[in-house]
């Protein structure tokens, strides 16, 4: 796996460290987060709006944060 603790080490928690694009339920990031729980940036699950319809986010850990976007169109998140 990519060595994520090691390349997000200098991460601070205001900062967006992982973006999973099109990640659904976010079992990437929960992974990450398994295997390197000392990451301290932001971990952002990033998926169409109606991914998370009906409650959906409602069962995601609570440090994992949620982001209604497209691949198709520009990112909407940047840096912080």
């Amino acid at each position: 796996m990519f060595p994520f603790g090691e390349t997000l080490k200098d991460c601070v928690e205001t900062e967006i460290a992982i973006i999973d694009v099109g990640g659904v339920r976010g079992q990437a990031l929960e992974a990450i987060k398994q295997e390197w729980p000392e990451i301290k940036g932001r971990l952002i699950l990033q998926d169409l709006a109606h991914v998370f319809e009906d409650g959906e986010e409602k069962g995601l850990p609570s440090w994992m944060e949620t982001s209604r976007a497209s691949f198709f169109e520009p990112q909407v998140l940047h840096g912080t």
